[in-house]
């Protein structure tokens, strides 16, 4: 996700690639950003304490911490297109029969 939004084309592209050779699933990876994403959103529209916003999302306090340090080098407007791109990628995933990684690719490309 920080490979994204900092808009480091080769290198996320580059991670992507070695998570599917080593046999990951695009969908899953997929699914992995499009949560990291979404946690981001979620825990940008909250406040309070890691432990009160952690129990209420259903996720470690420290998860929710490292979250709020990341929120504050990203803009929300760009994270929401990058949440939204992401689950669009899902979408053709699961409906066409499109390389993953050309998905991907355009994606990063796009949002760069």
């Amino acid at each position: 996700v920080d490979a994204v939004m900092t808009q480091r084309v080769e290198q996320a592209l580059t991670i992507y690639r070695e998570l599917l050779q080593n046999g990951e699933p695009a969908l899953r990876i997929n699914a992995v950003l499009t949560g990291q994403f979404r946690l981001l959103l979620q825990i940008a529209g909250m406040t309070g304490t890691d432990q009160d916003i952690g129990k209420a999302l259903g996720v470690h306090p420290y998860r929710v911490k490292l979250a709020k340090g990341m929120l504050k080098k990203y803009a929300l407007p760009a994270l929401r297109a990058g949440y939204l791109g992401m689950v669009a990628i899902e979408i053709k995933l699961k409906s066409t029969t499109q390389d993953p990684e050309m998905l991907f690719e355009r994606f990063i490309l796009k949002t760069a």
